[in-house]
């Protein structure tokens, strides 16, 4: 049997890369002849050189193309996001935080921004705001195995362990139930 523990952070990190790639993708192109990257004239531009950039680990550059871009969208949660993303990258829980709470504000019921802003509370060591914000991901969006551990980790650290334990047991039932997708079909 495959390691599970293992597998599921490789396959985050490759929907996280494959999300950036489809972004720059599907981005709408610039009409003028000129680079959008290096030359933006309008919002999609900043936005999408805001995921070229963050896309090359550029994140301070792609928070000032996003910055640009919510001049002229300032109500865009993923632009938000992907602010806190790029701050959390970099290290700065708090601005990332802030960024996240711009981005829950906007669209509360998106489920990855609240586990992002979960991760960085827990980063910042905030660990009671953390699990809060983890519990209104896995809430939102009760399939994802590893933001249940990740809520029992923190609820762990807490203390908290007959929580935690059940935040594991959820985070089991979903591998199992991801395990059994991939279980060959028997005639």
């Amino acid at each position: 049997m495959r390691n599970k523990r293992i597998i599921m952070p490789v396959i985050q990190v490759t929907l996280v890369i494959l999300t950036c790639f489809l972004a720059v993708a599907c981005a709408k192109p610039h009409s003028a002849s000129t680079s959008s990257a290096s030359n933006p004239q309008t919002a999609d531009d900043w936005y999408n050189r805001g995921v070229f950039l963050m896309a090359g680990s550029k994140y301070q550059d792609a928070i000032q193309s996003y910055q640009k871009y919510l001049e002229f969208n300032p109500k865009d949660s993923e632009a938000w996001k992907n602010i806190g993303i790029c701050y959390a990258e970099m290290g700065k829980y708090t601005e990332a935080v802030a960024a996240y709470d711009q981005s829950t504000k906007l669209k509360p019921d998106d489920p990855q921004a609240w586990h992002e802003k979960g991760a960085a509370l827990a980063a910042a060591g905030k660990l009671g705001e953390a699990v809060v914000a983890y519990s209104k991901a896995v809430d939102l969006y009760p399939y994802e195995a590893s933001w249940w551990t990740d809520e029992g980790d923190v609820l762990t650290k807490l203390g908290r362990t007959a929580e935690a334990q059940q935040c594991y047991k959820k985070a089991d039932q979903r591998e199992q139930e991801l395990d059994n997708l991939d279980a060959p079909l028997v005639k």
